[in-house]
């Protein structure tokens, strides 16, 4: 399973006053951005629940908690990354090719707030 995106950012604009040659920098308000978490599909275990999935889009609010973990995939002591009320915004399902080797994967994008 992989987890891209969540990073928080603020966009700026640089206001120059008259007669200063370095200008006052504005943040406007800090923003994360969404969330993929992407895995491999297995079709008897996650079959239904693409069903349901189906459905959820745009309506679905869940927690999402991220844990790092060392190479051996212990998890990292202390607490970890935790974002309420993560909106469903896309499910990407699996590609459908015969003649490919390549894992089918799902993948779930979630609109978040930020983290806690």
């Amino acid at each position: 399973m992989t987890k891209s995106g969540g990073e928080i950012s603020a966009e700026t604009t640089k206001v120059y006053d008259g007669g200063h040659k370095k200008p006052e920098v504005l943040a406007g308000p800090a923003q994360a951005a969404n969330i993929v978490v992407t895995r491999g599909y297995g079709f008897y275990v996650d079959n239904h629940t693409m069903r349901e999935l189906r459905q959820k889009v745009g309506n679905w609010y869940t927690t999402v908690s991220v844990t790092p973990a060392d190479t051996d995939l212990h998890a990292y002591n202390g607490a970890p990354l935790v974002c309420a009320n993560a909106l469903l915004v896309n499910l990407t399902e699996p590609e459908v090719d015969a003649s490919s080797g390549d894992a089918a994967m799902i993948q779930l994008e979630f609109a978040i707030s930020g983290w806690q």
